[in-house]
């Protein structure tokens, strides 16, 4: 993950004693996730045309094709099977 160097980074500024940097670190983290579950949100609902909070089949096969994810990600990203993706199914997916 991109963030994996600032979280390297945090670590070492702790161990050094350097806290101030530590915090400089943990806010550009939190500001980047932050900025991601926002995005993630966004497509999730741009892709669910009924409104029903969760992605039906049709919805979840364009919205596959449109990030260029192939059946492997779809599985992934619907872990009961049911064929429905939630936003926070799809929030846990894009996170891991």
């Amino acid at each position: 993950h991109p963030l994996l160097y600032w979280v390297r980074r945090a670590t070492t500024c702790l161990t050094e004693g350097k806290i101030e940097e530590a915090a400089g670190c943990m806010q550009r983290i939190t500001t980047v996730l932050s900025s991601e579950w926002a995005r993630s949100g966004d497509a999730f609902k741009r892709f669910d045309a009924d409104v029903s909070g969760q992605l039906e089949p049709t919805e979840f096969k364009y919205l596959c094709a449109y990030l260029g994810w192939g059946d492997e990600e779809a599985a992934m990203m619907d872990p009961d099977g049911d064929k429905h993706v939630t936003l926070k199914e799809f929030q846990q997916f894009v996170e891991s």
